[in-house]
């Protein structure tokens, strides 16, 4: 259990790491410069393995582009725009309705069944969301229904990670090797981003406002995410079933909380803890009464 809270405060740490690198870089710039750096070591480490397969890679080249677009590019330009004006815990928050988001989408496209109890996990995690988007960090977009722009941006972003998991799981189910398939996607993230932000801002690299700082922040978040988080999360599903992890998710948005009090001054208001709890008994419902008696263990 150490482990998993570990984990999960690495996982956390990410968004405040993150949101500490965008103080010094252009979002754009701060992403293109991650993904080539994470592409580079990812493939050279597959390429030294013998992992890498290119001629099968190629014959499924549109799986990889579908899962570099939506996995890499669309997900993480959209939540590092909403992260500029989003504090790191509502952030983290929202992403903790991954496995919801997931689950609605699998019922839609591949009509999978889900209990009652499953059904009832969906509705109390997201309706108890609804207490978060009344409180806003930035008061200087329009907002739709009580979400703000940068908000339903990253609910968009979400909706595509959730989404790119099922083209992800079709390439593995063709034998591709899921660091190979996140080696990739990251290049060609890397080649979006950088064609975006040579429109958006053609000049980012010139409003690095300190270099050294922004390489610290980098390379502490490419370390924490693709290192550590990556390796252990893949370690510790040897170990828990997926369904007591995913229980166990309640702890990213409770670490980013206090990650981000401690370092980055937010505020946590009332509106936060209800939607966590909220969160958490949805997950409860979604996994442990949703799916009967199973064990956590695998």
């Amino acid at each position: 259990m150490l482990l998993i809270a570990f984990e999960y405060l690495i996982l956390a740490s990410t968004f405040t790491v993150a949101k500490k690198a965008l103080s010094y870089s252009p979002y754009l710039f701060l992403l293109t410069t991650r993904f080539f750096v994470g592409a580079f070591l990812l493939l050279g480490c597959m390429q030294y393995l013998g992992k890498a397969e290119w001629k099968k890679i190629w014959c499924d080249r549109w799986l990889f582009l579908f899962a570099g677009i939506l996995h890499i590019y669309l997900a993480f330009v959209l939540e590092f725009w909403s992260l500029q004006y989003i504090s790191s815990a509502k952030t983290s928050l929202i992403y903790a309705m991954t496995p919801f988001i997931t689950a609605a989408l699998s019922y839609f496209l591949y009509k999978e069944r889900l209990s009652v109890f499953q059904w009832i996990g969906i509705f109390v995690g997201t309706i108890g969301m609804a207490p978060i988007f009344l409180t806003h960090d930035s008061g200087h977009f329009m907002e739709l229904l009580c979400v703000s722009a940068p908000e339903l941006a990253l609910c968009l972003a979400v909706t595509s990670a959730a989404t790119a998991w099922f083209v992800i799981k079709a390439l593995m189910a063709r034998g591709h090797h899921l660091v190979v398939v996140n080696g990739i996607a990251m290049g060609i993230g890397a080649i979006l981003c950088g064609g975006t932000m040579m429109v958006v801002t053609p000049r980012a690299w010139q409003l690095v406002s300190d270099w050294q700082q922004f390489w610290i922040w980098l390379l502490l978040l490419i370390f924490l995410s693709q290192i550590v988080g990556y390796n252990l999360y893949s370690w510790l599903l040897t170990r828990y079933s997926m369904t007591f992890m995913t229980l166990c998710g309640f702890l990213c948005p409770l670490f980013s909380a206090i990650l981000g009090a401690a370092f980055l001054g937010e505020s946590i208001t009332w509106n936060y803890w209800f939607s966590l709890g909220a969160v958490l008994a949805g997950l409860f419902l979604f996994t442990r009464v949703g799916r009967g008696s199973k064990s956590f263990a695998n």
